[in-house]
């Protein structure tokens, strides 16, 4: 018999592969007490509203929704984080309006770019590995405000796929400081608020608009998501007045900063474009499958939240310390103490932020007795004092980059408590895609992804014990058996695939270009100094190598050849068989203009 996709999923199901990747629910049937989803597959008939005008009980999901994770208001979304995140852009922002963009931001945000014809300035993440690639948090330098005025929005991803977390506090105040909205990509941070093992969500650190995806670490169907909205503290316009006394009145009257700022708790920007914007990027015959199912993962969270996170999370720690004993595979880790089940705070060092001289004194393990302006003469800072990292000179201690992960911990960085979500299993090894397959094909594990040198497992309250003993057992042997999976100093080092890029036009402007027909697909291997036109990224996570607009060069065509040859899907380029052995890639530039 033909087959089909339908017929291609029961039979996925049958053969019992373990969903170490999203959706949240796992395939739990016995989680979310759900019947025959034909059953209540309807329209909106009377007695159930209307999400594009929810007065009723898709407004009391919202609400309850808002209570739940900390906001003030929410908006369910059935078009995933994706719809969400570009409908929170382009209500906060008017067409060729400035934004401050974090590199490593999802497709979806330089969509929302180029529709909205903004103008983005970037911020450059460090990597947070350079064996593995993994990107560091975001940091948010108040100069990027004072040689880019005008700046509308901030927008960055916190956390990130690999559950790196961003300090939303600071990168709040500066934004709120120059008068920016801050806007989330939280879409991987749902299920934050239910324990004190993770961070907390970025609704509650102070950024005011987050998006976040119910199905990826909750119990919710795939494109199940929320928006979620917070209003500024109580201010007084006196506090306003240096920044608008200067502002003609249409300019008040108009601004989205400005016309809601009086004594009351209000919004940064103008929820009513932001809900426009919201409905324009929803169907207009929306899911009540999607709907129902973030509905009865609010119900699982209120009746049994505290009983099924306090047994995931009992089950990850146990996880995670069996993980840490691995030869050859290293597991991503923070500033935690496996064996009493708490944060060690004498742990929370991160050598990037040393780099940028932002760490308190408070935050360098506990040295709370060395005063900031003794920051600056790292002399004055015995070597004992940093997590017992006594090898390590002082004179080297002004340059962190001079220190190799390796020499911090013996192992890698470790990340302070608040910058890591544990429900990430990042597995750092010579080849990810190959520790990806072997899972799949010799033990019928099935990750989330693969990039050069990791591989990315999903937990949720989903998981089973089965489960995580199947992952564990499959990666002990795995260890043991393939040493040559160990990423080490020999290992080179990955090219930055967010580092910075020339560029000659503004991303709307390539793209119109493009549409126009004024281009030509090209061998990549001849791209180098040509204007890309479309977005090219690795798939996932979807953050961009190159976006319309940039010019391509040598690193960039060798980021892209690299994960061709690594077997990673890549969007925005074209394979063509080039001999028996090999293919030949090709990319869309602007044709070159006189």
């Amino acid at each position: 018999m033909k087959d089909s996709l339908y017929k291609r999923l029961m039979s996925y199901v049958d053969e019992g592969y373990v969903p170490m990747h999203m959706p949240g629910a796992k395939r739990n049937a016995d989680l979310v007490d759900m019947p025959n989803p034909y059953a209540f597959d309807i329209t909106e008939v009377e007695g159930f509203d209307n999400l594009h005008n929810a007065e009723d009980i898709l407004r009391e999901e919202m609400n309850r929704a808002a209570r739940m994770y900390s906001a003030d208001d929410s908006l369910l979304l059935v078009n995933g984080s994706s719809a969400g995140v570009i409908a929170a852009i382009s209500g906060v922002c008017n067409e060729g309006d400035k934004v401050l963009i974090s590199r490593n931001c999802h497709i979806s945000v330089y969509n929302a770019l180029i529709s909205r014809k903004l103008d983005p300035v970037f911020l450059y993440p460090d990597l947070y590995d350079e064996k593995s690639g993994i990107v560091d948090a975001a940091y948010v330098d108040e100069d990027l405000f004072i040689n880019n005025p005008g700046i509308k929005a901030v927008i960055i991803t916190s956390p990130t796929y690999e559950g790196i977390v961003s300090d939303i506090t600071a990168i709040a105040e500066t934004a709120h400081k120059h008068g920016a909205v801050l806007i989330v990509d939280g879409a991987h941070g749902a299920h934050l608020p239910f324990h004190d093992l993770f961070p907390d969500s970025a609704i509650k650190k102070g950024a005011d608009i987050v998006i976040t995806s119910m199905h990826k670490t909750m119990p919710a169907f795939t494109s199940a998501a929320l928006m979620l909205f917070k209003k500024t503290d109580k201010v007084n316009v006196s506090d306003y007045e240096s920044k608008i006394e200067n502002i003609s009145d249409d300019k008040f009257q108009n601004d989205a900063h400005f016309t809601e700022v009086n004594t009351e708790y209000k919004y940064r920007f103008n929820m009513d474009r932001v809900k426009f914007f919201w409905n324009f990027m929803q169907t207009t015959s929306p899911s009540y499958l999607l709907m129902g199912s973030i509905s009865a993962c609010l119900d699982l969270i209120e009746e049994r939240g505290e009983e099924l996170f306090k047994e995931y999370t009992d089950r990850l720690i146990k996880m995670r310390r069996r993980l840490l004993k691995l030869k050859n595979i290293r597991m991503l880790t923070c500033a935690f103490d496996y064996e009493t089940g708490a944060y060690d705070q004498s742990k929370n060092v991160d050598s990037a932020e040393c780099s940028m001289n932002k760490i308190l004194p408070s935050e360098m393990c506990g040295v709370s007795d060395i005063h900031t302006s003794e920051m600056c003469d790292m002399s004055k800072i015995r070597p004992s004092e940093m997590c017992g990292v006594s090898d390590i000179h002082t004179s080297e201690m002004c340059d962190m980059s001079k220190i190799r992960p390796s020499e911090i911990h013996g192992v890698s960085k470790i990340l302070p408590s608040e910058m890591y979500d544990m429900s990430k299993i990042v597995l750092i090894c010579e080849n990810g895609t190959a520790l990806y397959d072997i899972l799949r094909e010799e033990y019928k594990i099935q990750l989330e992804m693969s990039s050069y040198r990791y591989a990315l497992a999903m937990t949720s309250i989903g998981d089973t014990d089965e489960y995580y003993e199947r992952f564990c057992s499959a990666l002990e042997e795995i260890d043991e058996r393939i040493t040559s999976l160990k990423c080490d100093d020999s290992s080179q080092e990955i090219q930055n695939n967010i580092a910075p890029k020339k560029t000659e036009m503004l991303p709307f402007e390539a793209m119109d270009i493009y549409l126009n027909g004024e281009y030509e697909l090209i061998d990549i291997n001849d791209a180098a100094g040509k204007i890309d036109c479309e977005n090219v990224c690795c798939y996932p996570p979807g953050i961009p190598e190159i976006i319309p607009g940039e010019i391509w060069d040598e690193d960039g065509i060798a980021n892209i050849v690299n994960a061709v040859d690594q077997g990673l899907e890549v969007l925005g380029i074209y394979l063509e068989s080039d001999t028996e052995d090999s293919r030949k890639i090709r990319v869309k530039v602007l044709k070159d203009r006189i």
